[in-house]
């Protein structure tokens, strides 16, 4: 977490930032991965994930949008434009700036490409699955980027770290209660 904090601050020589922005991502899409439970329906997933992703998106996007909106009329004066171009930012749910919008909450993102790449791995029920979507994931990736295309709501970014979350959401259901001790035998002594 301090990583993401540090990089983006921009106060670090270019080497550092580099460095920080080559693994923080991955590296949280393969802690997400290892804390998720596979075992949800679909429902549930969505749900849940909605309320946890997709609404603190939204609110905190929201709170910025205000205080830009409330900021910007001080200093420079209202501009229905950069209104509308943040606005739209929210709506897109892209991570940067683009022609027809800015992005409030540049790293909400993330909360995004989790929401998506959640319901990507609910729909997959077995090892021959979960192999097939990753190397799908990995390849459309490649052409997406090949070609410069940037989906809304950062689905792109779904696709990308979808290769990354499977493995380790899968590694961890199945080990993480011998790591964490919780064997049927330590159940018992509780």
């Amino acid at each position: 977490m301090y990583l993401v904090v540090l990089g983006h601050t921009y106060l670090l020589p270019n080497g550092v930032h580099n460095f920080i922005f080559a693994f923080h991502v991955p590296m949280f899409f393969f802690l997400c991965g290892l804390v998720d439970k596979h075992e949800k329906a679909m429902r549930d997933v969505v749900i849940g994930s909605f309320w946890n992703l997709i609404i603190p998106y939204l609110v905190y996007s929201g709170i910025y949008l205000i205080y830009r909106t409330v900021f910007l009329t001080y200093t420079t004066g209202f501009d229905i434009h950069i209104f509308c171009s943040y606005l739209m930012g929210i709506i897109l749910g892209n991570g940067y700036h683009t022609i027809i919008s800015r992005s409030p909450f540049v790293p909400g993102w993330f909360l995004i490409g989790l929401f998506f790449t959640k319901i990507f791995f609910v729909t997959c029920k077995n090892r021959k699955a979960i192999v097939l979507f990753s190397l799908l994931s990995i390849l459309v990736a490649y052409v997406l980027k090949l070609f410069s295309i940037d989906l809304w709501w950062s689905i792109d970014c779904a696709i990308l770290v979808f290769s990354i979350f499977l493995p380790f959401v899968t590694v961890a259901n199945k080990y993480a209660p011998i790591l964490l001790g919780k064997t049927k035998a330590s159940r018992k002594e509780v």
